[in-house]
């Protein structure tokens, strides 16, 4: 679950609330949005739906009091019962991370750390609730971890020989790029009585990590350095041996990568990534034997960015994808034929999604008239979505402006560049009030209409 989702939601909101206030001369009596308004909205930040798509576990983004504490937000636990339509809290008095079903254990795990704790660990509910049980932790933070499909063993990453920096400054400033140190992977028995860690033999700083589904195989990404740039670009997938801890196998990616599956006959691997070293996003979807060697992309000529995606057999995968300000969800075959749109909208902004193995998808979305919620739709085309949350009932008493899509032709007349205006609100055509620009950097889709 990543933290860009509240991210883009609160910059779409800033947005719009200093444009509002710059043009607070239109009506004084409007109850408009306020920075006091901004500091208060709660977003969904991400969720995850177990196998059989009874429940969806998502976070909800809570930001701190600013007159009370210099903090950021924290996210709290929340579970939704997809059949009655309850939601639960399941774990608040800390933030949590990494979400994820515990693999035939019908039990949630996540990352937290307690107050009196100086790094973090990982936590184990059952769905039932009660009180969480640290199951697992290190002598440092635990970046990320993955379940086998045993439940029994997990990979983590962890940063070691790296130091912050002392600063006097009385808040918290966040370091880059200052005695870095080195991300290591490693492998562990959560079912054996010492929980020896084993390494992940690779040159360099591990990220991402996936399970092969037989669990004798871990798919990873490793950079030469922890620099910005090197995450950004370099990330290299081995195949690595889950008894040995040793690389098999050798990727020849290159660029921005995203996101690494492993087909669900342990004989591919799909990328979420860019289509060479030149591409500015990792929007494409590419192919490429777990035995190693150059992937290839499928659907080239798709003019959208794929946000997300998952494996729905062998022979086909699920996406998210953005095309132009519209979202869309659908699947499409592994030689790029019989794709289909199972769902599009140009009124959600779609940034999160997690797909159940009967078909069944959550997904996180905001819209021109609330900020990030979650909602669930069946596997099936034209399916009807429902909204499943309402975390900030209190903007109904809040009047927003307008929002609406502009279109207009490049200056070499090739493509068509899309953007969203907000208006202030009882904005009167013809008046001409303070204008706000951001500009979207590189050749990628940009956010839908955001609360």
């Amino acid at each position: 679950m990543r933290k860009t989702y509240y991210q883009k939601t609160l910059q779409a909101g800033l947005i719009l609330a200093f444009i509002l206030l710059n043009a607070f001369h239109v009506n004084v009596f409007a109850q408009s949005l306020t920075p006091d308004h901004i500091a208060k909205i709660k977003t969904v930040s991400g969720c995850v739906i177990s196998d059989d798509g009874k429940l969806v576990a998502y976070t909800v983004s809570v930001p701190a009091d600013p007159f009370k504490e210099n903090s950021g937000s924290k996210n709290g636990l929340y579970v939704l019962n997809t059949t009655s339509g309850e939601t639960k809290p399941y774990f608040t008095s800390s933030g949590v991370g990494n979400v994820v079903f515990r693999p035939l254990k019908g039990t949630i795990t996540f990352l937290s750390k307690s107050n009196d704790e100086s790094v973090n660990a990982i936590y184990e509910m059952n769905i039932s609730g009660g009180e969480a049980t640290k199951i697992f932790s290190t002598t440092a933070n635990i970046l990320n971890y993955s379940w086998q499909p045993d439940g029994k063993h997990i990979a983590y990453t962890v940063k070691e020989d790296s130091k912050a920096p002392q600063t006097p400054l009385n808040y918290k400033p966040d370091f880059f790029e200052e005695e870095m140190g080195t991300q290591k992977g490693y492998m562990v028995d959560l079912a054996s009585e010492k929980k020896e860690a084993k390494l992940i033999n690779v040159n360099g700083s591990v990220y991402m990590m996936s399970w092969s589904n037989d669990g004798s195989k871990l798919a990873v990404s490793v950079t030469p350095t922890l620099s910005v740039d090197d995450s950004y670009m370099k990330q290299q997938v081995l195949v690595v041996d889950a008894n040995t801890g040793n690389a098999i196998a050798t990727i020849d990616n290159q660029g921005k990568l995203g996101q690494i599956l492993w087909s669900p006959d342990n004989k591919q691997l799909a990328l979420k990534a860019a289509k060479d070293l030149n591409d500015p996003t990792d929007g494409s979807i590419l192919l490429v034997s777990a035995e190693g060697g150059k992937p290839m992309i499928i659907d080239a000529g798709f003019l959208g960015k794929y946000e997300h995606i998952s494996w729905n057999d062998p022979n086909a995968i699920h996406f998210h994808a953005s095309e132009g300000t519209a979202s869309s969800l659908g699947f499409i075959r592994v030689d790029g034929s019989g794709k289909q749109t199972l769902f599009k909208s140009g009124d959600y902004a779609i940034t999160g999604f997690a797909r159940a193995l009967n078909g069944t998808i959550a997904f996180v979305a905001s819209s021109a008239s609330h900020p990030a919620e979650l909602f669930t739709i069946a596997n099936t085309k034209n399916a009807k979505f429902f909204k499943r949350t309402n975390n900030n009932s209190w903007l109904s008493g809040i009047t927003l402006g307008k929002q609406e899509v502009v279109r207009y032709k490049a200056r070499d007349g090739k493509y068509e560049i899309e953007g969203i205006v907000m208006y202030p609100v009882n904005y009167v055509a013809g008046t001409k009030v303070p204008l706000i620009v951001v500009a979207h950097g590189g050749l990628k889709p940009i956010t839908a209409m955001a609360g």
